[in-house]
């Protein structure tokens, strides 16, 4: 497998869990041994609060705008998980100067590229990066995806958030034709998930039978943990290392893992 491998994690609905997984599976894969560096895009900097990170000057975006280095910019985490892990865990924070990014680059030629700019002299120290894009499919989102290898899809299985999923294929396939002809859709799964519910099941019969083979086997099952420990400032398999949260995000980083591999290959 070439490394590094870079993953957005997006959805155009907000709420559906992508900044639980960007942190847990970052958690996890640093458990495994690799280097992992997350990245928060998102305005609400809910990533970076979850970890405990209060804003300052020293964030993604003002590494963007080239207004720091990127050693200012990268915060460790690896110290954070319990136990320390054999991999490494940073992160670049977010900021809600994000949120007037669009006004500022607008227009601009190349705006699309600022990300993958700024990753560049940094891109090789890392064996996964992670990034937790907003809940809109817009500059910011556009940068990611400019720079990452694959994409990936939390949605709930409710009628609803099919029209995320559809919106947010339809940016893949113009990004990929424009922008990064080495873009990949990686695949989707479901969150706050209750095999019991009935729509639940519909819906994910529905999604079996649309996205053939893009659906991941691993569903997050409903967990009050994975609500709990952000809260403490924790990951999942720091927090509640025994619980189902922990034991669906351990199984679904290793099949995300094996999905790329097998990707590579071909």
């Amino acid at each position: 497998m070439c490394m590094p491998q870079v993953i957005s994690i997006s959805n155009q609905k907000g709420g559906v869990g992508k900044t639980t997984t960007a942190m847990n599976l970052a958690a996890c894969m640093a458990r495994m041994g690799y280097k992992v560096l997350l990245i928060d895009l998102d305005p609400q900097e809910n990533l970076s609060k979850a970890w405990g990170i209060a804003e300052s000057g020293y964030n993604v975006y003002s590494l963007i705008l080239g207004d720091i280095s990127h050693e200012e910019a990268m915060v460790s985490l690896t110290s954070q998980l319990t136990p320390v892990p054999k991999g490494g865990l940073h992160i670049l924070p977010g900021s809600s100067n994000f949120s007037r990014y669009e006004k500022l680059r607008a227009g601009e030629v190349n705006a699309q590229f600022d990300l993958k700019k700024a990753l560049a002299p940094i891109k090789d120290g890392f064996d996964y990066i992670l990034m937790d894009c907003p809940p809109a499919l817009g500059l910011i989102t556009v940068n990611a995806l400019a720079c990452s290898n694959y994409v990936i899809v939390p949605m709930e299985a409710q009628l609803f958030a099919m029209e995320g999923l559809e919106s947010i294929c339809d940016t893949i396939k113009k990004v990929r034709e424009f922008i990064n002809p080495n873009l990949a859709w990686l695949g989707v799964f479901f969150v706050r998930h209750n095999q019991r519910n009935i729509l639940n099941k519909e819906v994910e019969k529905f999604i079996e039978e649309q996205y053939a083979g893009w659906l991941f086997s691993t569903a997050i099952r409903e967990n009050i943990a994975l609500k709990e420990a952000p809260h403490e400032g924790k990951d999942i398999f720091s927090y509640a290392p025994s619980s189902n949260g922990a034991k669906d995000y351990e199984t679904l980083t290793k099949e995300i893992i094996n999905r790329i591999c097998n990707t590579e290959k071909k």
